[in-house]
């Protein structure tokens, strides 16, 4: 009677749950760089890509840059 009753719950709950649908995109790079200031000088005075703001402004060692639409690049400091 268990049995009947949990296999019962199983399949009609199956009938109301769905899964949550999700894409997986991929939407930026990160890279370690010896020397940040040289590296983010490189990445838009070379290259031309526009800084974008990080959510840590007060955090020096990480630097966003935009590489495409809703593509990013981010360079980080090495800790050595």
């Amino acid at each position: 009677m268990k049995l009947l009753i949990l296999l019962s719950v199983f399949v009609l709950s199956s009938y109301y749950v769905k899964a949550q649908s999700f894409e997986l995109v991929h939407d930026h790079s990160t890279i370690q760089v010896e020397d940040i200031e040289v590296s983010a000088k490189f990445y838009a005075d070379i290259l031309n890509l526009k800084e974008l703001e990080t959510p840590w402004p007060d955090y020096k060692l990480i630097r966003f840059f935009e590489t495409g639409k809703n593509q990013q690049l981010h360079i980080a400091q090495a800790q050595i």
